[in-house]
């Protein structure tokens, strides 16, 4: 049983939103004497989006990240983020600090480890410019010949990433801070083999959601009204989605509406 005097509680969920939809528009000319016209093409305009990952807290702060790619890596360094807003010991926070931006971890430095275990020194300079600058064109070249997949990027990153959170120090000094208990659902990246360990580590405990129940997480709602206010809004890239994309959830998640019958029907607490 959770008790909300003592520990912290946080409903977490991803929700995507992206400037067009996912079905692509069909465009022709007139047909001629009742005929399909062979010209016909697909038009979808310049396609971007991002991954937000949203944290509602019910009896402590909320906050919001986003990421390109969903995976469990990255779901256990945005784990590591919302430590870094929360924990009161700033030993904690600097290494949690160090292990978010270790350079082991950056995507282009992994692939470069992993080119630079198969070529020999005079092929994998020529990645670099005379600068010692990477060139993404040859760094993409380079990946594609040696088979440098997605699937190896993200098994040497967990092995790295792994390492880091293994740190005695930075395990006893989580011990020490207020219990947080994180209510989501069961999607595959919440339940992977190194989000389970990373927990542990890190002192967060899971409340899992019944199987196809989002209706048990006022979070969905703050979803659907953001979503709602992003599609009227213009917007013209990447960035200023994401701007405003973070703007409407501060805006919506802290609403107390949002969340006081779902405490008092699952707590049997009142919050006002």
């Amino acid at each position: 049983m959770i008790d909300l005097e003592i520990e912290d509680v946080i409903v977490l969920d991803e929700s995507r939103c992206q400037n067009t939809t996912n079905t692509a528009r069909r465009i022709c000319n007139p047909t001629i004497d009742g005929k399909k016209d062979k010209n016909q093409f697909k038009k979808t305009g310049k396609q971007y989006g991002v991954n937000g990952i949203g944290f509602q807290g019910i009896n402590c702060h909320s906050a919001i990240f986003f990421n390109q790619k969903n995976n469990s890596n990255n779901f256990v360094l945005t784990l590591c983020k919302f430590l870094i807003s929360r924990i009161e010991n700033p030993n904690a926070s600097k290494i949690l600090y160090n292990i978010v931006n270790n350079p082991k971890l950056e995507i282009d430095n992994i692939k470069l480890e992993l080119l630079k275990k198969i070529m020999d020194d005079e092929e994998f300079n020529e990645i670099f410019d005379y600068g010692k600058k990477i060139i993404p064109e040859k760094l993409k070249s380079k990946c594609k010949k040696y088979k440098i997949n997605y699937y190896k990027i993200n098994i040497l990153m967990k092995k790295h990433l792994q390492k880091l959170l293994n740190n005695k120090k930075l395990i006893l000094l989580m011990k020490e801070e207020k219990p947080l208990n994180i209510i989501l659902d069961n999607a595959r990246i919440h339940t992977a083999k190194i989000v389970e360990e990373a927990c542990e580590i890190l002192s967060i405990k899971f409340v899992f959601l019944p199987p196809y129940c989002p209706f048990l997480s006022p979070i969905e709602d703050v979803w659907k009204d953001v979503k709602r206010e992003l599609y009227n809004e213009h917007y013209y890239s990447l960035k200023e989605l994401t701007e405003l994309f973070e703007t409407k959830f501060y805006e919506k998640v802290n609403h107390i509406s949002y969340y006081k019958n779902w405490v008092m029907k699952f707590f049997g607490a009142n919050i006002s």
